[in-house]
């Protein structure tokens, strides 16, 4: 995970994830499209969590 202050006491995340899937050609196909939309899903509920505490103080 990086992050990036911006002005404003803002700031950017990027979070990247390398991963590569068993079963060849299949396994392919099946990173391409459910695991992207599911660990994208994973991500953004990770990053969305990480605001929530960070806004509460917690």
């Amino acid at each position: 995970m990086e992050v990036e202050p911006l002005a404003g006491g803002r700031s950017r995340t990027k979070q990247t994830m390398d991963f590569r899937m068993k079963y060849g050609p299949f396994g392919w196909l099946l990173g391409q499209t459910m695991m992207k939309m599911v660990m994208g899903k994973t991500m953004l509920s990770n990053l969305q969590g990480l605001a929530d505490n960070l806004s509460s103080g917690r």
